[in-house]
């Protein structure tokens, strides 16, 4: 019975395993939770796994952690040692087992918990108060709570360790990191039905415009285009039938650009007027299909493919009388058109373009690499850049004073430069993320940049995944810090990012994910507030419940909107749930045993918790 039980502690980790395209390198995951993997490759299983949680991997961390410890133990400790070493791994083993693990509720990189806000202890915290050091790990969460092992300075832990027949390094490997909460990102309102492709803020009246393919939005009917506006969703009219492959601002009006259906006819672009969509098409290129837009000056400048133009693509633009004319044609497609201080920039996959006179004459050809910028003003010129360090393809751009910041999209295989992130400055390209620093196979991509403004960062969306050797990994929506020249991770999204925003403290995203980090639900739409850490504390100082102890009914005082809540008893049983708020802040829990509670409040910021006592 006992090699049995053995034999079964044993494999364990491996029944997690499952025949997935998500299985990633089971060295690799376990390096993430905890970089001291780095000194036991040979306790790893040589294989692919995929955990379906974060919670999972932990615990199959330390189910791996305890076989090791056990098959190692130290030939030369005391009796006292050894017996307190071997009743420890059994006590880690059932922790393992009962898998509740530390909530990261206040930190975006993947960070240590010595007792979190719920008193739910790590790995090491949890033997040191089950052998009776409660007042060390006490200590420890005052002053060093979420510090590493190795960067703890409460006096104390070497003697711990020692008394209990472990070395330090042993607790370092045992202890892990947590991921963020999926508090942390959340949902806007009940999302979309399918992808959403764009997203847009408008900087007149702070709305945000979000257009894909799908029919419902927030469980109203809805076709592919509609705005996120003080916390509400809400469509655009009835929406646009057909396919949108831009949206852009004009004097406050949305203007959605692509293969818009209406009566059955096919336009290139629609404004909408508040009331209803006004449908637009540029003479003589009737039902031609916009792949991106643009609004400057008096008129737009349109990208479009028309049957009468084959294997190649043209570039509209609206004088200021109102005319349109042809003012390029090149042998690639424009993803996105904006500006900056160089002039308008089309980026995109092309190589070569003819540009057109006022008299629709040949005027130049300009040979570039996946960039073109037009002059604002003077001559118009146009002008491409050279070199290699670049993407394959351009997807977007965004220009911050004098530089300006390409993203596409590139294959990690070797067969081009690999470029996703490049930086335009003096004239310079500065190719800063390549494709193979990303895992898997699939070509990398980032399809959404924008400006944090609070510390120059640069918002990434996109299409990639990031396992590190240690260190927090990430899926599809990050940072890039342009000082240090580094990137952190904030979701880990089941699918691509193809749109992101930062506004007002607040990151907005759309694409054709589902869920992040496999719980929680978000249906292609998603938000992650920056201040959450900020605002959540201010709560909790403010938040008072009283009497405790208490006998029949708690008061809360500090509320300032509705909140849910629940309270839990010693075992974790939940005992009382629903809704409260400033005008209703009693709960009558006369019918409670004695005992110790805990008293959740749960806002869009995340978890505050509270100890209770009912005598």
């Amino acid at each position: 019975m006992k090699s049995i039980v053995f034999l079964l502690l044993v494999i364990w980790p491996f029944l997690f395993f499952s025949n997935t395209s998500n299985e990633e390198s089971y060295f690799n995951q376990l390096c993430q939770i905890n970089k001291q993997w780095l000194n036991h490759e040979q306790d790893s299983p040589n294989a692919e796994v995929y955990f379906k949680t974060d919670e999972d991997a932990i615990q199959a961390h330390l189910f791996l952690v305890c076989n090791s410890l056990t098959k190692n133990t130290p030939s030369d400790l005391s009796d006292n040692q050894l017996e307190s070493r071997l009743q420890l791994i059994q006590i880690l083993r059932e922790y393992a087992r009962e898998k509740v693990f530390p909530t990261n509720l206040y930190h975006v990189d993947r960070t240590p918990y010595f007792v979190d806000d719920f008193g739910v202890h790590c790995a090491v915290g949890y033997l040191m108060s089950e052998s009776g050091s409660k007042d060390l790990v006490a200590e420890i969460r005052a002053n060093e709570n979420y510090s590493y092992i190795a960067d703890i300075k409460t006096p104390g832990v070497s003697e711990w360790a020692f008394e209990h027949g472990f070395t330090v390094d042993e607790l370092k490997w045992i202890q892990p990191g947590y991921l963020p909460s999926p508090d942390a990102i959340g949902p806007i309102g009940s999302g979309t039905n399918g992808p959403v492709n764009k997203v847009v803020q408008n900087n007149y009246n702070g709305e945000l415009v979000l257009a894909g393919k799908f029919d419902s939005l927030d469980l109203e009917p809805c076709l592919n285009i509609g705005v996120y506006d003080n916390n509400q969703l809400s469509c655009l009219g009835a929406g646009i039938s057909g396919k949108i492959n831009d949206v852009t601002i004009k004097g406050g009006n949305v203007v959605a650009f692509g293969e818009l259906d209406f009566q059955g006819q096919i336009y290139t672009m629609a404004i909408y007027d508040n009331s209803q969509w006004n449908y637009m098409n540029i003479p003589s290129r009737e039902g031609a299909v916009a792949t991106a837009g643009f609004s400057g000056g008096i008129g737009f400048e349109v990208a479009i493919n028309h049957p009468t133009v084959q294997n190649a693509q043209e570039i509209w633009i609206q004088s200021n009388s109102g005319n349109w004319e042809k003012e390029l044609t090149l042998n690639g497609i424009v993803k996105k058109i904006g500006t900056s201080v160089f002039g308008r920039v089309f980026v995109g996959s092309f190589n070569e373009a003819r540009t057109y006179d006022d008299q629709g004459a040949v005027n130049d050809t300009v040979f570039t690499n996946n960039v073109f910028f037009r002059e604002h003003y003077g001559n118009n010129d146009w002008n491409g850049i050279s070199g290699v360090d670049i993407s394959d393809t351009v997807n977007t751009f965004v220009g911050i004073n004098n530089q300006i910041y390409f993203g596409g999209t590139a294959s990690n295989d070797g067969s081009s430069s690999g470029v996703i992130l490049t930086r335009y400055l003096n004239n310079t390209l500065q190719p800063l993320l390549f494709a193979y620093s990303f895992s898997g196979n699939d070509p990398v991509s980032i399809n959404a940049l924008d400006l944090i403004q609070t510390d120059g960062s640069l918002l990434i969306g996109g299409n990639f995944l990031y396992v590190p050797m240690v260190g927090t990994g990430g899926k599809n929506l990050g940072v890039y810090n342009v000082y240090s020249h580094s990137m952190s991770y904030i979701a880990y999204l089941d699918k691509k990012v193809n749109g992101a925003v930062f506004r007002n403290g607040q990151i907005y995203f759309g694409g054709d994910f589902r869920t992040n980090l496999s719980s929680t639900e978000l249906n292609h739409l998603g938000k992650y507030d920056t201040t959450a850490e900020v605002d959540n504390n201010s709560l909790n100082n403010k938040l008072k419940v009283f009497p405790n102890p208490f006998t029949d009914v708690i008061k809360i005082e500090g509320l300032t909107s509705k909140y849910t809540f629940q309270i839990l008893d010693g075992s974790g049983r939940v005992v009382r749930e629903g809704i409260i708020s400033s005008n209703d802040s009693s709960i009558q829990l006369g019918d409670l045993t004695s005992g110790f509670y805990l008293f959740n409040l749960k806002s869009e910021k995340g978890i505050i918790s509270k100890r209770l006592i009912k005598q």
